[in-house]
């Protein structure tokens, strides 16, 4: 353990036991906790780790999970422990093999596991949400990935570690959670770190207050760590100095620039940033190993001889940390076993030595593969210090790094050649990598440190003015703003008799937009007001109120008739917010097991009814097009709550391409957009497969609902009668039918609706009235 103390003011912890955060980093992770009746608020590292290597005491663990391959489900390894089962399995396998006649390679499907490692930034650059294992042979969601790494964290590190210290059980009532994500990741990145710190057991609402749970921009605590760290070395910020952050991370570098003002942080310029953090040495290194070996040995290294390969990989690891001069070649020592498996296949190479077991690394090598890391990173700092530059008229005073790779003396000196004339001076602490994971702690001690915030989004809704529907701007990217600052906004009804508003939620990039473009703005949410009380009729009124200047923004609305408050804090694409009054009144709902019987027969080929989004346009532009939109805007209503989902396709046979798996969009685009329309019917078929996906279902736990679709004429060939005998043996099944087009033979397909206890709906040949058709079945569900 290492520790550091601070003076904190008093009032700012609400009671709250212990301050736990967690850098939750690319590559590693580390957590860093203070007990609040310590009047020295003393901020604890942990440094111990299981499996650690001999000798290592490092702030942070491995950001890697290892799965069996028999079930996948949870991860049997996590952190060092992961690398070291993985390290051990490999050179089991490595020591059988060579007993085996013939030499014949071993597939990489052999080993039990699946290793997964790097896989935070599957969250920002990752449209699809998966990510595939080192093997790249399977995948998993990254939201799953993230869960089960934190709830391992928590449960095997985190909780025994502060209980010890406590002395008493960990109770999450009086925990401050603390979690940091990158300066550059959007609202919707931060709402899914929220979600997994609940998922994962961290907190017990997704809707966690700030006393409980908080989100911290890395570089952000980075800032608090530095302006700490500058006291406790007897050389204070003087007021009015200004200060770069640049957090070198695995994944990311951030940028944030900060002004000291009365004892306080204020953001001076927009933050910014880039993927291009440690992690990218690591795949340019590989390039390398494929240029003095050729692409198939090193890919044989890495499917045969495992326990060599990692070796390679975390040699490397130590070797990106301790070079300091890219001018010079370097020999480094190489797994013993190398020489005999590039003898065995018979490869030679003038970088590598055999006697010695050495491989060189040019001076030319060492520079290609740091150069694409540095040139982003000197072409960030340099822009954000013109920004600076620009804005206040001066530069800044100091430049901070920190962060894992900021300890590379690489990284350090390249800084320091680049920027220390433009500066007072460059500051390095002592350990760069814990800088993040202190900092937010102490910001969750204090988070009044920061004083002003700078807003990376415009935000705005969407109002009615005259005839026109325009973007209300409530503040403009970039603009600075006190924290929890709040703006307010009036709108009247349209209506004497409306019953409802809705608040409609933007953001964009752009600093000047008037009207609400899809194509210019993206939808983060709303907030549905119930208007019911319509005494005033025209003159009722609802007051929007934003505040901003935290990680995260909350909108409020009130409608001021009745003086009910509606809350919550931003989301992302479209997610309904809920009735703030009512939540603790109100029953749960039970969750529901979402069946879809998709018709992809080949009528569903025709080009009249055609999808409007891009995503489906080019490959799915058909009746099948337009079905998948409206299953996809059916599955984003829902993606927030317990309800899991199947999917079954249909023409003259019926398939299952997606079982009892979580109801988010996902199921469109990563499984039902690999099928297009062709062949048959076959209606007895489908509810058989129906049969065949509930009878391994929890159907007490799930209601088990089918949305049965077609767009063809068909006859009686049994469904019916099998359906009688399902309804039977399933009681809580229900069957909701929906018809594309006339062409259907009602009478069949009013007895399905009638005996599965469900409704009938007919939409129009368009993408835009069968998505409305399916969106007008929500309210079955809930």
């Amino acid at each position: 353990m290492s520790s550091s103390t601070v003076p904190v003011r008093s009032g700012s912890l609400n009671k709250k036991k212990v301050v736990i955060s967690i850098d939750f980093g690319t590559s590693r992770t580390g957590f860093c906790y203070s007990l609040t009746n310590d009047v020295k608020k003393t901020r604890v590292k942990n440094t111990s780790w299981k499996d650690a290597p001999s000798g290592v005491s490092f702030p942070k663990t491995l950001t890697q999970l290892l799965y069996e391959k028999s079930d996948t489900r949870k991860p049997v390894a996590w952190g060092y422990t992961s690398l070291d089962m993985l390290s051990r399995e490999f050179e089991d396998e490595s020591e059988s093999d060579e007993d085996e006649e013939g030499g014949e390679e071993i597939p990489a499907q052999n080993s039990k596991y699946y290793h997964f490692k790097t896989f935070k930034m599957g969250l920002f650059n990752n449209p699809s949400g998966m990510v595939k294992d080192t093997t790249g042979v399977f995948e998993k969601n990254v939201g799953e990935l993230i869960v089960d790494y934190l709830k391992l964290l928590f449960h095997d590190q985190i909780k025994p570690t502060v209980e010890k210290s406590l002395g008493s059980k960990l109770n999450l009532d009086e925990v401050t959670w603390c979690l940091t994500v990158p300066a550059i990741w959007k609202d919707e990145q931060k709402s899914d770190m929220r979600l997994a710190a609940y998922t994962a057991g961290l907190t017990k609402t997704p809707e966690a207050s700030s006393d409980d749970f908080k989100i911290i921009l890395e570089p952000e605590g980075a800032a608090a760590y530095c302006m700490e760290y500058q006291a406790s070395k007897g050389k204070p910020l003087r007021e009015g100095e200004s200060f770069l952050v640049c957090d070198l991370g695995g994944g990311t570098v951030d940028l944030t620039c900060h002004k000291f003002e009365k004892a306080r942080l204020r953001e001076l310029a927009e933050g910014s940033g880039d993927a291009c953090g440690s992690t990218y040495l690591d795949d340019a290194f590989i390039i390398y190993l494929e240029e003095c070996f050729g692409k198939k040995f090193v890919e044989t290294l890495r499917k045969k001889y495992g326990q060599t390969y990692l070796d390679i990989l975390k040699i490397w690891e130590r070797t990106k940390v301790t070079t300091t001069d890219l001018t010079k070649d370097i020999n480094v020592d190489m797994p013993g076993q190398l020489s005999s498996f590039l003898e065995s296949a018979n490869v030679k190479s003038d970088k590598f030595r055999a006697k010695r077991g050495q491989l060189k690394i040019t001076s030319e090598a060492l520079q290609t593969i740091y150069q694409d890391s540095l040139e982003k990173t000197r072409n960030l700092v340099e822009k954000q210090l013109e920004t600076i530059q620009s804005e206040t008229g001066k530069m800044v005073d100091y430049i901070f790094i920190v962060g894992g790779f900021g300890a590379s003396k690489v990284v350090q000196n390249f800084l320091i050649d680049n920027f220390s004339s433009q500066v007072k001076g460059i500051v390095i602490p002592n350990e760069p990598a814990e800088a993040v994971v202190d900092g937010a702690a102490l910001l969750g001690i204090d988070d009044s440190l920061i004083s002003t915030r700078r807003m990376r989004m415009t935000y705005g809704v969407k109002a009615q003015k005259g005839s026109e529907e325009i973007f209300d701007t409530f503040v403009i990217a970039n603009q600075e703003l006190e924290v929890d600052q709040g703006i307010s906004r009036e709108y009247k009804v349209q209506r004497a008799n409306q019953q409802a508003m809705k608040i409609i939620i933007y953001s964009t990039k752009l600093k000047s937009i008037t009207k609400v473009d899809e194509t210019k703005c993206h939808k983060i949410g709303e907030i549905q007001v119930h208007m019911t009380d319509m005494t005033g009729g025209m003159d009722r009124i609802v007051k929007v109120t934003m505040y901003f200047g935290r990680s995260e923004t909350r909108v409020t609305a009130i409608e001021k008739n009745t003086g009910i408050e509606y809350s919550a804090l931003i989301k992302y694409d479209g997610e309904l917010f809920s009735h703030g009054e009512s939540i603790a009144d109100t029953p749960p709902v039970q969750p529901h097991h979402l069946i879809f019987a998709n018709d992809v027969s080949g009528s569903m080929w025709a080009r009249d009814a055609l999808p409007t989004m891009s995503l489906l346009k080019t490959s799915h532009n058909n009746r099948v097009g337009a079905l998948y939109e409206a299953c996809y805007a059916f599955l984003e209503t829902r993606k927030e709550t317990s309800d899991i989902s199947s999917c079954i396709l249909h023409n003259h046979d019926s398939i299952i391409i997606y079982d009892k798996k979580p109801a988010t969009p996902s199921l469109v685009s990563d499984y039902m957009m690999k099928y297009n329309a062709d062949g048959g019917n076959n209606f007895l078929k489908v509810f058989e497969t129906v049969e065949q996906v509930l009878k391994s279902s929890n159907n007490e736990e799930f209601k088990p609902i089918v949305f049965f679709m077609t767009d063809g004429a068909w006859h009686d060939d049994g469904a019916p009668a099998y359906l009688e005998g399902l309804m039977l043996r399933y009681p809580d099944l229900t069957v909701h039918v929906i018809n594309l087009g006339s062409s259907i033979n009602f009478e069949l397909m009013n007895r399905i609706a009638k005996i599965g206890r469900g409704t009938i709906s007919t939409s129009g040949m368009s993408a835009v009235e069968l998505k409305s058709t399916y969106l007008s079945l929500l309210p079955y569900l809930d």
